[in-house]
């Protein structure tokens, strides 16, 4: 996407990818620590809602094309 728009979302995923890596550190101190469960919670939402943002595009258009 070489817009506007392109530059804005390329931006605001650089920073997305950093939370991600965050959250996903803090899902393995939370297993370290005996709260398997609920850092398999939070692995299994970080990584659906990863997916869909970084394939935010490809679904608009895919939609688009509908």
């Amino acid at each position: 996407v070489n817009s506007t728009f392109g530059n804005v979302h390329g931006a605001i995923m650089n920073g997305f990818d950093a939370g991600v890596v965050l959250v996903i550190m803090f899902s393995g101190a939370s297993w370290a620590l005996g709260h398997r469960t609920k850092a398999l919670e939070i692995l299994i939402g970080v990584s659906c809602g990863y997916i869909l943002s970084r394939h935010a595009i490809d679904i608009r258009d895919f939609l688009k094309g509908i």
